[in-house]
């Protein structure tokens, strides 16, 4: 009987990279603190102690040293979760930017 490898497969059109990096973004008429955890040209994963709807339009704000300003890009909530962190209970979830900006590009260049 053939062994079932436990490896699962990256099946996302984009790799992501581990990003950990500090962001904010506007939900509704607030804005709230958030850390990107992973992040590709298409879409990231960020954790913050608010969890928006699936389907929620969002505005993710990066700051990265070697940008002249904040990037800012528009992105709807694809999916998420609670989960527990170091901090305690934070919302997970996973954004599709509607455009990538080359300032975008930029800074995942400069992540590798």
């Amino acid at each position: 009987m053939p062994e079932r490898s436990r490896v699962a497969k990256d099946r996302r059109e984009l790799s992501r990279l581990v990003a950990l990096l500090g962001c904010e973004f506007v939900f509704g008429q607030s804005t709230y603190a958030a850390t990107v955890v992973n992040l590709s040209i298409k879409g990231a994963l960020l954790s913050a102690k608010v969890l928006p709807p699936e389907g929620s339009p969002v505005q993710v704000r990066l700051r990265f040293p070697k940008l002249k300003s904040p990037l800012v890009l528009d992105a709807t909530v694809v999916r998420g979760g609670w989960g527990m962190s170091d901090i305690g209970k934070v919302g997970r979830f996973g954004v599709q930017f509607t455009s990538s900006p080359l300032d975008l590009t930029t800074l995942f260049r400069s992540l590798l």
